[in-house]
């Protein structure tokens, strides 16, 4: 139980839109230019056939990490070994049909993306993800699709870590039934979601949403920082091309 608990906490600071759940001095760049210089790095690493730039790429990624406080970088440190072993899972049937150097070639680069992928979600809200999709003109219905989601998680991760507490306060002893408490939690969460859902249906139909997204969002200006990752995602770019 203080187990789930805790990873719901966890959870929960993932939505949380505070910005002091985020490290306070990668607040300051700006959300686009660090989504703009991820996605370049991935296509570089994606299209890249020499394995020592993407070593270089690996060392520029690791020392980004280790600027993190503590908890954030263990965060993404810990999740490499759980990525790893999907990836073997994954490529497992091919093991057989192709050649050593192409599959350490294949986990070294799937890796790698998903090593800067994690950087980049443990440095940005969710919220500011939304608003950089919306600024530059992503279809509405993916950015509603992507925001009612993470409200909706957000929401019912609530009421998870609610339940939970709620039954270790009036447990007492052993639970001799687990399966039925469980099953009653998720029963109950079950009708909570088919309730919202109709409830936020009949609340759109009603203030006669046309699919039209509008939220206010804060401008960002550039900084420093953000003219420094400029400047090597273009060295990493002419140096992909020599």
């Amino acid at each position: 139980m203080q187990k789930n608990k805790t990873h719901l906490f966890y959870l929960l600071s993932l939505f949380s839109n505070d910005d002091h759940i985020k490290y306070q001095s990668l607040r300051i760049q700006n959300s686009f230019i660090q989504l703009l210089t991820t996605f370049i790095l991935i296509l570089l690493v994606s299209l890249s056939r020499n394995l020592s730039y993407i070593w270089i790429i690996y060392m520029y990624q690791f020392l980004l990490i280790a600027l993190l406080p503590k908890s954030i970088l263990l965060n993404i440190l810990k999740r490499i070994p759980i990525n790893l072993f999907f990836i073997l899972l994954f490529i497992l049937p091919s093991l057989f049909l192709t050649t050593e150097l192409t599959i350490i070639f294949f986990i070294v680069k799937t890796t790698l993306i998903l090593t800067i992928i994690s950087y980049f979600i443990n440095t940005n809200t969710f919220f500011s993800i939304i608003v950089i999709l919306k600024k530059y003109h992503f279809p509405d219905i993916i950015i509603f699709i992507i925001d009612i989601t993470i409200k909706y998680l957000k929401i019912l991760s609530e009421s998870l870590y609610s339940m939970t507490s709620a039954m270790e306060l009036r447990s007492v002893g052993t639970n001799k039934h687990q399966y039925l408490s469980l099953a009653n939690i998720f029963g109950n969460l079950y009708l909570k979601t088919k309730s919202m859902s109709v409830d936020m249906y009949d609340a759109m139909e009603s203030r006669g949403f046309t699919g039209n997204y509008h939220f206010s969002y804060v401008k960002q200006p550039i900084h420093s920082i953000d003219i420094i990752q400029i400047l090597i995602t273009i060295f990493f770019i002419t140096l992909f091309l020599n």
